[in-house]
């Protein structure tokens, strides 16, 4: 068991936030927090304060097992990419009529497709961009596409599976 003091990283009008970073030479983890000030001390752990340290570690906040494959580690290229994320219902569409400014709808669809997206990529690169993140792009029955039905399948507003691996193979010649 060992103590180690954490550092507040920002404050607001009604907390104080810190933050610690460890890296335990084992997989798995228990640990509580020590409160103190100079009137008293308490420790808290799983929605409970104590007197002292609980005894039986069941009642410490418990990360039971970190898989070494569930570290996050950054790629190296997103170090340097600039996104451009890309609502494709919205996304290059050539003339704007009066509903474009109405309040949004979940039924409302204005047309962009993959195929939009593909005729764009110069322009796209012309921006700065080097990675594009669409919004989701699977079947779906609103414009947004997040309440999906089916992640196998494109939704045929927005074009096919064909169309998607045109814009990918388009995409990676651009780099």
């Amino acid at each position: 068991m060992f103590e180690k003091e954490m550092n507040k990283v920002f404050s607001d009008d009604l907390f104080d936030y810190y933050e610690i970073s460890i890296s335990p030479s084992f997989n798995r983890i228990c640990y509580y927090f020590k409160l103190e000030d100079e009137k008293e001390t308490v420790y808290y752990s799983q929605q409970r304060f104590y007197k002292e340290p609980p005894e039986d570690r069941n009642r410490y906040f418990i990360f039971a097992y970190i898989c070494k494959g569930d570290l996050y580690k950054a790629h190296s290229w997103w170090r340097d990419s600039i996104f451009y994320q890309i609502f494709v219902d919205r996304f290059n569409k050539e003339e704007l009529d009066e509903a474009w400014f109405d309040e949004p709808t979940n039924k409302r669809m204005f047309g962009g497709n993959l195929k939009g997206i593909i005729e764009k990529l110069d322009y796209i690169e012309e921006l700065g961009v080097n990675a594009i993140y669409l919004t989701p792009i699977f079947e779906s029955p609103s414009c947004h596409k997040y309440d999906t039905i089916d992640y196998y399948d494109i939704d045929k507003s927005f074009g096919n599976k064909n169309i998607f691996k045109e814009l990918v193979e388009e995409c990676h010649k651009e780099e």
